[in-house]
């Protein structure tokens, strides 16, 4: 969750609410992750400032919503991907794919192009991650 994380330790317990697609989500969570904006362990970029939580109470009804906005956004990514190594960029298709998954950011080709490559990524770790 990107956020400006207050003085929070690992392992800590929260309660969570949150908007996900105009609906409010609520959860017992434990925070597995912080980051106040330090380098990715690659040596990359800087990873949004916020943390991460690992869900212990958490209903199906908001499981299921959690779920259906990653599955959507891993398809509007994998869809921008693929515009994206078109020979012949179509920047409408591409401006309009990339402000469905992030409204109001820059549609700068080179932006967009850093965003796909480094959520691809983020989603394709945290994938390796929970499938060991």
């Amino acid at each position: 969750m990107a956020c400006n994380p207050r003085e929070v330790e690992l392992n800590r317990v929260l309660e969570l609410e949150f908007e996900l697609d105009g609906e409010l989500i609520n959860a017992i969570s434990r925070l597995v992750w912080i980051n106040r904006g330090l380098r990715n362990h690659l040596g990359g970029g800087l990873y949004a400032p916020g943390f991460a939580v690992e869900y212990e109470r958490l209903s199906a009804e908001a499981r299921a919503k959690i779920d259906a906005f990653v599955k959507r956004s891993l398809r509007i990514l994998r869809a921008l991907s693929f515009e994206l190594s078109q020979r012949e960029l179509d920047r409408e298709k591409i401006s309009h794919l990339f402000l469905s998954l992030r409204p109001g950011d820059s549609l700068h080709l080179n932006h967009i192009r850093k965003v796909v490559k480094q959520e691809l990524r983020h989603y394709r770790l945290r994938k390796d991650e929970y499938s060991e």
